[in-house]
């Protein structure tokens, strides 16, 4: 199946892109930072700040909002969308790409940790003061 991915000119600026990234932008610091934020934004950080809110009478109609966007997101992303794009992961593509962490075996686009991190946050955005929508934005 032919997807929006095949095209020549987007492959060349993608792999260029994963190239610098690879050979610029790879230290401690940013390794160490990278492997973090990608554990905390694989639901963890979103499932404690749900459960959070949970926690508290005020906010519990809030927090379940924020466990049904989780997973709804994640299943759109990763269930129907990834299935959709067929875009395979870098490492898969770019034979010399080394990833961080173990490799994930499901499909590159769209990122799931994206998908459940925006719909939390809008969430959130919408419905918080400024200054806590404005934190889970960023």
């Amino acid at each position: 199946m032919s997807t929006i991915f095949d095209n020549p000119s987007l492959r060349q600026m993608d792999e260029s892109l994963m190239r610098i990234v690879q050979s610029r932008c790879r230290n401690r610091v940013s390794n160490f930072f990278m492997i973090v934020m990608t554990y905390l934004g694989g639901g963890v950080i979103w499932c404690v700040w749900a459960g959070f809110l949970c926690g508290h009478p005020a906010t519990r109609q809030l927090g379940i909002c924020c466990y049904v966007s989780f997973w709804s997101a994640w299943l759109i992303s990763s269930q129907i969308l990834k299935r959709v794009f067929g875009r395979p992961r870098a490492y898969d593509a770019m034979q010399d790409v080394v990833p961080l962490v173990p490799r994930p075996k499901d499909l590159a686009f769209p990122s799931t940790h994206a998908a459940d991190a925006f719909s939390v946050a809008v969430l959130l955005l919408l419905t918080r003061p400024p200054a806590e929508g404005c934190v889970a934005m960023v």
